[in-house]
């Protein structure tokens, strides 16, 4: 019964520190940010057909409707279609690496900046958005787009469209590119 005790107590440590870890590419700076080294490196090569790492001047949201939640499906779906899922792992040979898809491969956050520059060419203002980091119910972690309006977030997602399961973990708000946050 003791090594039973010992080896669960072992497993609930472990277990936990699985749970609230964070992926390789992130760590903290402090209790309310976090660095993300993809995003650094992109930042550093300046070779992306849009400025992503300058803020965004611009309205930090916008009004919502049925049709604006609609058209952001569309433009949602027109991006996921178009690509073809590939780790970055596969596509570049690195575990991180954050760029427009040009080789008609993405991963998810590749697919989040295609959908910041066609919502961008659409109309949208980007300062708007919000790149979301976070866990799917699986525990894999995963980036999604958010559009911030007057009514909440609409959140896009390359897995199926709109994300459902999915917790965020922290975030760059693109009228504020300098610092990701730890979500609350």
């Amino acid at each position: 019964m003791q090594i039973f005790t010992s080896l669960r107590r072992v497993a609930g440590i472990a277990l936990a520190a699985l749970t609230f870890a964070q992926p390789l590419s992130a760590y903290a700076v402090d209790y309310s940010s976090v660095r993300q080294a993809g995003w650094e490196d992109m930042c550093m090569r300046g070779d992306q057909p849009m400025n992503f790492c300058s803020s965004f001047a611009g309205p930090s949201s916008i009004a919502y409707s049925r049709e604006l939640e609609a058209t952001l499906q569309s433009i949602s779906q027109q991006i996921n279609s178009r690509y073809r899922f590939s780790s970055d792992s596969r596509a570049y040979g690195v575990s991180d690496h954050w760029t427009v898809p040009m080789r008609g491969v993405a991963d998810c956050e590749d697919y989040v900046l295609a959908k910041i520059m066609a919502l961008s060419e659409a109309g949208y203002p980007v300062s708007a958005m919000r790149i979301k980091i976070g866990q799917l119910r699986s525990g894999e972690w995963h980036a999604v787009l958010g559009v911030k309006t007057d009514n909440g977030i609409i959140t896009l997602d390359s897995l199926n469209g709109f994300s459902n399961g999915y917790r965020t973990m922290f975030y760059l708000d693109m009228n504020n590119t300098s610092s990701w946050r730890v979500a609350a």
